[in-house]
């Protein structure tokens, strides 16, 4: 019996050394750099450029932090969002476009798979992200495209190719005026980035 209490207590005595040394370890560890804190940090110094870059990672939370400090910088992201014409990859982030205004937004399915058309892609991202920054509103709309030259009932949100490609002809002729004078001048003038293109956000 006192054999039995001694290896008992031997045994107690192992598992409270072992549980102490994990907690010294867990204390002297860093903050990990997936850390929300300090990802927003770290965010912060970066440059437009690699905020902009960020827009287009797979790493959701990354994407999503990047739509926030682009936001934040405002008018001086613009040239760098422009640079995103052309990327047909899927927006992998979040907090992208009114979520009142997404929920209304059927997904097409072709053959059991999502169409192009469905898909919000980091260039839609960018062309969207423009729009906000001149209302100064990351919720003014869903991020899919449509017709305005239809009636508002008839419009169907899709970021076509087409449509695509008439939003970008605006937003590149805006930002020559842009460059021209300035965001408030804009605004005064009512001069939004797809004014006479014939497409709007949703």
């Amino acid at each position: 019996m006192a054999l039995t209490n001694c290896q008992s207590l031997q045994k107690a005595l192992a598992c409270a050394i072992i549980s102490i040394t994990f907690v010294e370890i867990a204390q002297a560890s860093p903050i990990p750099e997936w850390n929300e804190k300090a990802r927003v940090i770290s965010m912060q110094e970066k440059t437009n450029e690699q905020v902009v870059g960020m827009l287009q990672s797979r790493d959701r939370e990354l994407a999503t932090q990047s739509v926030y400090e682009i936001m934040r910088r405002g008018e001086p992201m613009i040239p760098f969002l422009m640079r995103l014409k052309g990327d047909a990859r899927m927006f992998q982030g979040k907090e992208l476009g009114d979520p009142r205004s997404s929920r209304l937004v059927p997904l097409d399915v072709v053959k059991g798979r999502v169409s192009q058309e469905s898909i919000v892609t980091n260039e839609v991202a960018a062309l969207y992200l423009i729009s906000a920054i001149y209302y100064g509103n990351r919720l003014f709309a869903s991020c899919w495209l449509a017709d305005a030259s239809l009636p508002r009932e008839e419009r169907r949100p899709q970021n076509s190719s087409y449509l695509i490609a008439k939003a970008w002809e605006a937003v590149e002729n805006w930002a020559d005026e842009l460059k021209k004078e300035n965001l408030d001048s804009l605004r005064a003038k009512k001069f939004h980035p797809l004014k006479s293109s014939g497409v709007a956000f949703y």
